[in-house]
């Protein structure tokens, strides 16, 4: 056999792995996908959230997302809930007191309506597939510092909630354990993440 060959041989190997590594992982993250559930969220609560460019206008955005360690039948794994369809109002509030632009909206490609992050210049709405299920997307950051580029601040609960939504498992810890901690009002903080990534509508 050939240098050539047993460089082909192992590069297959290793492409081979590498395929399998990821495709875990991504069964993983997506986990959660199909129809919305009713998932209990016991606290503590956290709001990620990050800016990037909207795809149709290069305008500056917010997105964000709820981060919830302890959700009811997924003991052990830090769940990122996406297409959020029934939220209390008392956590809808926090959250639109910082990002007025998380709203209730259709998606064209999920065919389902859900709690969208839009522009604020467009009003055009960012799916959470592309949010959430694309490795490197603002919430499947793939390193420490992907997840760093994320803010995090703790909704204060008293007592479990429901939510309707889809848990998506794998990349939680990631972010609990580098996201840049933020308190109080400062919605501002949402605006000074260093990743511009631009995606499709959902």
């Amino acid at each position: 056999m050939s240098v050539y060959e047993r460089i082909n041989i192992e590069l297959s190997r290793i492409v081979k792995s590498a395929r399998c590594a990821f495709a875990k992982r991504l069964a993983q993250r997506s986990a959660g996908k199909g129809e919305a559930m009713k998932l209990k969220v016991s606290p503590p609560l956290y709001l990620a959230g990050m800016k990037v460019s909207c795809w149709r206008r290069n305008s500056r955005m917010p997105v964000v997302a709820l981060v919830a360690p302890h959700v009811a039948g997924k003991e052990g794994q830090v769940c990122v809930l996406s297409n959020i369809e029934e939220i209390p109002q008392e956590i809808l509030l926090f959250i639109q007191k910082r990002v007025p632009t998380f709203q209730l909206r259709s998606s064209l490609m999920g065919g389902s309506r859900y709690f969208a992050n839009t522009c604020p210049s467009c009003h055009v709405i960012y799916g959470d597939s592309f949010l959430h299920s694309e490795p490197g997307a603002p919430f499947f950051p793939e390193s420490n510092e992907a997840a760093k580029s994320l803010y995090l601040t703790e909704i204060q609960l008293s007592d479990p909630i429901e939510i309707q939504a889809l848990p998506g498992i794998g990349v939680g810890e990631l972010i609990l354990s580098n996201g840049k901690r933020i308190c109080g009002l400062r919605a501002a903080g949402w605006g000074r993440a260093t990743a511009s990534i631009r995606y499709r509508i959902g």
